[in-house]
């Protein structure tokens, strides 16, 4: 003889306390496996923060290093005019002082205004550029020509 019960009668003999804890146990379980997930998440989530924040510290990094390069860059140009143009001021004292030396020397005196004025230049040519001896030379020379237009009237001989 063949018995068939119905899922309901079976259900019925298990008893309430069972039912109970196995309900208790299933809302356990789930709810371990939801803080699991929810942890995992967080875990993620803050393994994602961190990377987009690293992203965005190397881009600015990134363009931080473009704009030292362009700054190193402007600032050799500008080193690189400033020794064209202390080249150029070198030059153009040396050319004053001989010039006026050639005057003076040809003219066979100087003003005392103008040997004062070459004196500074000359002073400057060497302690500032280092000058040579052929511009030493020549000042050398125009210290033995007479100075005229002294503030005391009178010419004076170097």
């Amino acid at each position: 003889m063949t018995t068939t019960k119905t899922i309901w009668e079976m259900l019925g003999q298990i008893p309430v306390g069972t039912i109970f804890a196995w309900g208790a146990v299933t809302v356990t379980i789930v709810t371990v496996i939801v803080k699991g997930v929810m942890k995992l998440y967080d875990y993620f989530s803050k393994i994602r923060k961190l990377k987009e924040e690293n992203e965005k510290l190397a881009s600015m990094v990134k363009e931080h290093d473009e704009t030292l390069k362009q700054i190193n860059e402007a600032l050799s140009e500008i080193k690189q005019a400033l020794q064209d143009q202390s080249e150029y001021d070198l030059k153009q004292i040396r050319h004053t002082i001989i010039m006026s030396c050639y005057e003076a020397l040809t003219a066979g005196e100087i003003q005392f205004e103008k040997h004062k004025s070459l004196e500074e230049m000359f002073e400057e040519y060497t302690e500032k550029f280092h000058g040579n001896g052929y511009v030493a030379d020549l000042m050398e020379r125009v210290k033995n020509v007479p100075i005229v237009g002294s503030p005391d009237g009178q010419a004076h001989i170097g």
